[in-house]
């Protein structure tokens, strides 16, 4: 399936110590284990950043740097999700981002029968969600 929306005009509503202030949550998936992209906001050494996590099985967190030139917090940003029986795929403004690496990779934590709820989310960040879409294929 394929998740589409933009995203804009983030403001986390916690300014935080290092812990998890806000997030936007993608869901790719809801049975007995879940797994969700999410694009993490908070003070990393004081200065406020959005890091993006693959959490696809639902027992990994790590925060991954978004390659260089996308600020999710100061810009309006084009975000396409398209999740396969391999792999997931993140579009950031019509640029594939993270291609090939193994954490967007499905390494067996669902099947063709996977049940998929797909849906956007947020949590205290304040963000505009425009043009949501979801498609099933």
């Amino acid at each position: 399936f394929e998740i589409s929306f933009t995203l804009s005009d983030i403001k986390p509503l916690v300014l935080g110590n290092g812990d998890i202030d806000a997030k936007v949550l993608v869901y790719l998936k809801s049975e007995r284990v879940t797994s969700s992209l999410q694009f993490v906001i908070k003070n990393y050494d004081g200065v406020r950043k959005v890091k993006f996590t693959a959490n696809l099985n639902d027992a990994t967190w790590t925060e991954y740097e978004l390659p260089s030139g996308y600020d999710l917090l100061n810009n309006q940003t084009d975000i396409k999700i398209v999740r396969t029986d391999t792999e997931v795929q993140l579009y950031l403004n019509n640029n594939r981002v993270f291609e090939g690496e193994k954490f967007m990779k499905n390494s067996n934590y669902w099947g063709k029968k996977t049940i998929a709820t797909p849906g956007i989310g947020t949590f205290k960040c304040g963000a505009t969600i425009t043009n949501p879409k979801v498609t099933l294929k």
